[in-house]
């Protein structure tokens, strides 16, 4: 049971480090190209990229105790 918990967040954790490259790739790329609709696109990116990180650290962190 343990396990299975320890093997989904695991999983999880190397899905969010993927995710969170991806964004952080497309917000470098935006970063240099700021029309007005470029601007809400990277505001919507920055939030979506902090609440990955956030949520790869909180996971991180309980795997560490575990």
């Amino acid at each position: 049971m343990e396990n299975d918990d320890h093997d989904t967040k695991t999983e999880r954790i190397h899905v969010l480090k993927n995710q969170i490259k991806e964004v952080k790739c497309r917000l470098e790329e935006n970063k240099n190209d700021v029309p007005k609709e470029r601007i809400e696109a990277t505001k919507n990116l920055s939030e979506k990229y902090k609440q990955l990180r956030d949520e790869y650290n909180l996971l991180l962190g309980q795997k560490q105790i575990s």
